[in-house]
């Protein structure tokens, strides 16, 4: 088991151009690479995104081998902006969207990017991520869409119903889960837990 004492944070912290990184974050990436879930509310803005992205370069320093990412997150802007951002910081990162997306779970990059439509509902996408061994971090961006999306409301259809079955992302995978959102997940979901949803 990773003891957080043997977390390089001064090489985090160059590696990402920032003077140190805040105390939740810590505490997320230490709690992570003891294999923990766990469900991140900060504001926008407030560095919860950093918790993903220092994973992998944790996860080699402490066991050394190769460890991929995969985010699931509603929107190809976002996608697009934090590949922009990763590959500027010399990591690879792409997302299930693009012209070459056919091998982009084969190629091992450092962080693959998805819409759950694609990771589950795609019978390729969904039988190469029961195959992969190198994802290390499952992470769901905007998880309060998690209850919002993904499930039925007054007897409608829920807006996009695979949010609601990315809990059978865990029976594919087997590694810890990070749900990160800017809501207050106690006041828009009527307490339920999206965590509760998935792990």
């Amino acid at each position: 088991m990773a003891s957080s004492s043997a977390i390089d944070y001064e090489m985090i912290c160059a590696k990402f151009n920032i003077d140190e990184l805040k105390e939740f974050q810590k505490d997320t990436i230490s709690n992570l690479v003891k294999g923990r879930d766990v469900f991140l509310s900060v504001k926008t803005g407030g560095g919860k995104s950093l918790c993903y992205q220092t994973f992998g370069v944790i996860w080699r320093q402490l066991h050394d081998e190769n460890c991929q990412v995969l985010v699931v997150t509603p929107l190809i802007s976002i996608m697009k902006e934090q590949c922009q951002y990763l590959s500027s910081l010399g990591f690879t990162a792409t997302y299930i969207g693009k012209d070459e997306d056919v091998i982009c779970l084969e190629e091992r990059f450092d962080f693959l990017f998805s819409s759950p439509e694609n990771i589950l509902g795609v019978s390729a996408y969904r039988g190469m991520l029961s195959r992969n061994e190198s994802i290390k971090l499952l992470v769901v961006d905007e998880a309060h869409t998690v209850l919002h999306w993904g499930e039925s409301d007054a007897g409608e259809a829920p807006f996009r119903a695979w949010y609601g079955k990315l809990g059978e992302a865990r029976s594919l995978i087997s590694c810890p889960l990070l749900l990160i959102t800017a809501k207050n997940i106690k006041q828009s979901c009527n307490i339920k837990s999206p965590k509760r949803q998935l792990c």
